[in-house]
């Protein structure tokens, strides 16, 4: 559906002038999100920046590309909605959630680590 030529001025610009951009106004000291200027905006271990980006980045590129044109019905195919899949996606997410952001915590032992993550 896409070419690669495509892919790699996306990821140009989306590593080089976007992303750049965004993390300087959340953990620069002069961005206008940091909460040295007033705002109290914080950015758990840099998730809220890296996910901003990349979910409004897949979300404007589903809307360019639109609905796939021709759907495949054979054997072989992914029915359009698969609860198994989709299930097992949830928990390979919440696994990695848990997993990526008691690492950044540093510990998950204590009484405040959990609200914390």
């Amino acid at each position: 559906r896409t070419h690669l030529l495509a892919y790699m001025i996306y990821s140009f610009v989306i590593t080089g002038f976007i992303y750049p951009t965004v993390v300087h106004w959340t953990w620069s000291g002069e961005g206008w999100l940091n909460s040295e200027t007033g705002y109290a905006y914080q950015d758990f271990a840099g998730s809220g920046v890296v996910h901003l980006c990349g979910g409004t980045a897949a979300l404007i590129g589903a809307i360019v590309l639109g609905r796939r044109k021709i759907v495949k019905e054979d054997e072989e195919s992914i029915p359009p909605s698969a609860p198994a899949l989709v299930t097992l996606g949830f928990f390979i997410l919440l696994v990695g959630f848990f997993a990526f952001n008691g690492s950044s915590q540093g510990a998950m032992s204590s009484d405040g680590d959990s609200g914390a993550v």
